[in-house]
């Protein structure tokens, strides 16, 4: 258990430093180009969905745990942030 609350703490802190230079390339003229207002609402308005879906996801979590255990549903959220992670520099896009 302390092993398990010792990496979300390092997943939490490894996200609030990536999440600090997001602004940043945001702003780039290489990647988003965006205005710092336009930088503030679009953070924003998709930290609310983010916030939406892990609610969401609340919902169902307990079930998924105690199908799967805590080992795989961890692992994949960890594959799929370092995904999402990944792809911020890759895009030229803020929405698709």
């Amino acid at each position: 258990m302390a092993t398990l609350l010792l990496i979300q703490l390092v997943n939490f802190i490894a996200l609030g430093v990536i999440y600090s230079f997001v602004t940043f390339i945001l702003e780039d003229p290489n990647y988003y180009n965006l205005t710092s207002s336009e930088v503030g609402a679009n953070l924003g308005y998709n930290g609310s969905i983010a916030e939406v879906a892990v609610i969401i996801l609340e919902l169902f979590i307990g079930v998924i745990l105690d199908t799967f255990g805590r080992k795989v549903p961890l692992v994949v959220g960890f594959v799929v942030s370092g995904i999402a992670l990944l792809s911020i520099p890759l895009l030229h896009e803020l929405y698709p």
